[in-house]
């Protein structure tokens, strides 16, 4: 059986050069962050959080809203954050991890990183690599610690 997945979306960050938040900005007509939040659904998370930011432009979108546990701090912060039990989820669930200003995102390259990390159980973390071997923390599926 499947392990449960929740799905996690950074969104701290001051936006300073955007002079407003960069998860609103929209491409193709649907935020950024609205896209995130529709790949981590499509891979099947069955929760999706954004992590950071505003509460109060958070609240039109499709998910819940926690408060980063280090603001400030960067992605490791909210990283960390997302992955405590803070964010309510249960020990042994997969935690889909990523940053608002990811709008090419899609559920089937998310699926395939929960798999790398749920049919191994000596798996933690899962994250992409480019055509060159080079990795990228975001977009990763970790499991949640006990």
């Amino acid at each position: 059986m499947p392990s449960p997945l929740l799905g996690a979306v950074l969104c701290g960050g001051a936006s300073r050069r955007m002079g407003r938040p960069k998860a609103l900005v929209e491409v193709d007509g649907v935020t950024m962050v609205e896209r995130a939040v529709a790949a981590l659904h499509d891979a099947g998370a069955d929760r999706v959080v954004l992590v950071g930011g505003d509460p109060a432009w958070a609240a039109g979108v499709r998910a819940d809203h926690i408060v980063d546990g280090w603001p400030g701090e960067g992605p490791l912060a909210g990283t960390a954050t997302a992955l405590t039990a803070g964010a309510g989820w249960d020990p042994g669930s997969l935690v889909a991890m990523v940053a608002c200003d990811q709008p090419w995102l899609t559920g089937p390259l998310l699926a395939g990183l929960v798999t790398a990390v749920d049919t191994d159980p000596t798996v933690d973390v899962a994250v992409p690599r480019t055509p060159d071997g080079r990795r990228h923390p975001f977009p990763s599926v970790w499991r949640a610690g006990g």
